[in-house]
């Protein structure tokens, strides 16, 4: 989502996704504080873990779209942050290079190629976009050529 706002992204996205950049000492704590807060803004539809994320549906009306929320609780050291302002608000997010890295490994992984992960590449491509050439191989163990 930031990426609409910080890079110009055409297309608006539904899907919401987190880095948390410190450890989560009892997940339990926090999945349960994390639904507290989802549920003052709508109705939780779908909710899992794998591994060390948390994935979230979230309708927050009757006739608008589902957002995604993904919450990502591995830190990677590879993955690469900088401080932005949106509307005033400063906050922590991905550096370009890891975005595009992230999105190609989700890309390149998923067992379910989606029309819009690919018009998000297109766009990192289009916009010059650098690729984190060391997050690719510490998350997958393979070097950007070996991906491919």
């Amino acid at each position: 989502m930031l990426s609409y706002f910080l890079y110009n992204l055409d297309l608006y996205p539904m899907d919401i996704s987190i880095d948390m950049v410190r450890t989560i000492s009892d997940e339990s704590r926090f999945q349960i504080y994390l639904e507290s807060i989802l549920m003052n803004y709508g109705k939780i539809r779908q909710k899992s873990q794998l591994g060390q994320s948390f994935f979230y549906i979230l309708n927050y009306g009757e006739s608008d779209a589902n957002i995604r929320l993904e919450i990502h609780t591995k830190s990677w050291t590879e993955s690469l942050y900088e401080i932005v302002n949106i509307f005033g608000l400063e906050m922590l997010a991905q550096e370009r290079s890891t975005i595009f890295a992230n999105k190609l490994i989700t890309t390149l992984e998923s067992p379910h190629l989606s029309s819009r992960d690919l018009y998000d590449l297109h766009f990192l491509f289009q916009s010059h976009f650098p690729i984190n050439q060391l997050l690719i191989q510490e998350k997958t163990g393979k070097n950007i050529r070996e991906c491919f």
